[in-house]
């Protein structure tokens, strides 16, 4: 009941983040340190800013990871594609996400330096 008066009923739900993530990030890759680095983030996050983890908010999730890394693979087109939402709301959730970290962009930064708090 609390959490409902909050607006945030979701605190006290019971999501299992790895395996919406696998399922949904299994349509484009299976790497394993990928999914690791977004439930690390989420977890992360999560911890700053409780949020339910809805397919949009975990796009935006994964596209952090996306920029984090070396050599991009996956387009805005791709991630929005296989969590089922527009580009549009990975967009928005991207920059929710960067907002919430303190952050403008994660060029050089890796998934790991972000949970340390390097910005």
């Amino acid at each position: 009941v609390f959490a409902r008066v909050l607006g945030k009923s979701y605190i006290f739900a019971t999501v299992d983040v790895r395996r919406l993530l696998e399922k949904f990030c299994g349509n484009f890759t299976e790497d394993r340190t990928y999914l690791k680095d977004g439930v690390n983030l989420f977890t992360y996050i999560n911890k700053l800013d409780s949020h339910h983890p809805t397919s949009g908010y975990l796009s935006g999730i994964m596209y952090v990871v996306e920029t984090t890394k070396p050599t991009k693979n996956y387009t805005q087109k791709n991630i929005a594609g296989a969590f089922g939402v527009s580009t549009l709301t990975l967009r928005l959730n991207y920059k929710n996400i960067l907002i919430t970290l303190g952050m403008d962009n994660t060029y050089g930064l890796t998934v790991d330096d972000i949970i340390e708090g390097i910005r």
